[in-house]
């Protein structure tokens, strides 16, 4: 990190030492690399990953370890991740996407058993999946360049082709902070669309063969879904595009249409949350159309790049008084 994470890693330790193991890269070698030492290092039958951005809520990992009790088949919980409160219209817009991403798209999945990504910044795998493919993990190529991205849908790929199950968890919660401005949001959002077309062909090349034992028609289904977003985003740009530049018009049509959008995010915030915010789906709804429309499209023409594409820091901040109390959240490999 080039910011004052290790100091605050550092003292965390000091102060929970049964608890906290802190580990310093002798360079920055990328989250994965990160990651795959904390792992190397790890005794427990559960390893659960956490963002450095991310605050995890009490009990969240109790509720993440409870379905492997449960259920031997499972391989990897995914954790119900929302964003940090801010005063930010941006963190409101994306509050309201981040739930109807968690609380109706991978809760639908987890109803077929097959969550397509347990994100980094809450999840928990049982650490003999780990082992098993920790190097074809850590070693993982596109196109023969190193991916450095998308560690979290990787990981839940290897877990679903060894034949385990992959669920949602929607008690256990972690808030994140969000990007502030549409260019660190954009920067963001073009990682996790690569990232996407990556794993979505890499999912393609065992999830239509037999898998795993037990139902696999509804996995087949939402990959057969994502496939076909993935593929007709760009030739939908650029009839849009065409569509407008022949007629401006036309633009007025298309944010009816993304306001139409914004109908289902509500009423899953609505049921979910039951909160007022649920109105900002529609500006997000707008937001995600005319401003972000474009990062699909180019996600799949610059699939092959892997640039983390990280937001600037700024000069580090002092570290505060020993007043905040205990640490309750383990950094790792962070900005």
């Amino acid at each position: 990190s080039r910011d004052d994470t290790w100091a605050w890693m550092q003292r965390a330790a000091s102060e929970h030492p049964k608890q906290i193991h802190a580990l310093r890269m002798a360079r920055n070698s990328g989250k994965r690399a990160a990651l795959y030492r904390g792992f190397a290092r790890a005794r427990g039958e559960l390893l659960t990953t956490v963002d450095a951005d991310s605050y995890v809520l009490p009990n969240a990992l109790r509720e993440l370890a409870s379905p492997f009790v449960h259920d031997d088949r499972i391989g990897i919980v995914a954790g119900n991740v929302r964003v940090q409160p801010s005063a930010s219209p941006l963190a409101a817009m994306l509050d309201v996407a981040f739930t109807h991403a968690f609380e109706f798209t991978r809760a639908s999945e987890s109803e077929v058993d097959t969550v397509m990504c347990c994100p980094g910044a809450l999840s928990t795998v049982r650490r003999t999946l780990v082992e098993a493919h920790k190097d074809e993990w850590l070693g993982q190529t596109f196109l023969g360049r190193p991916a450095n991205i998308g560690e979290d849908r990787a990981l839940t790929n290897l877990v679903l082709r060894d034949g385990y199950l992959a669920r949602f968890q929607s008690t256990a919660l972690v808030r994140t902070e969000v990007p502030q401005t549409t260019a660190q949001l954009a920067r963001m959002f073009l990682r996790w669309a690569r990232s996407n077309v990556r794993e979505n062909l890499d999912m393609a090349r065992f999830a239509f063969g037999r898998f795993r034992e037990g139902g696999m028609l509804g996995a087949r289904i939402n990959l057969v879904c994502a496939l076909i977003a993935m593929f007709v985003a760009l030739p939908l740009f650029a009839m849009a595009a065409v569509a407008i530049a022949l007629a401006p018009q036309n633009l007025a049509l298309l944010a009816a249409g993304a306001l139409l959008t914004g109908l289902f995010p509500a009423a899953v915030f609505v049921a979910t949350r039951c909160e007022r915010g649920a109105l900002w789906a529609f500006p997000y709804a707008l937001y995600s159309t005319l401003v972000l429309g474009w990062i699909g499209p180019y996600a799949l023409l610059s699939v092959h790049k892997s640039g983390w594409l990280t937001r600037g820091l700024s000069e580090p901040a002092a570290l505060a008084p020993a007043a905040t109390g205990a640490f309750e959240a383990i950094s790792g490999a962070g900005e």
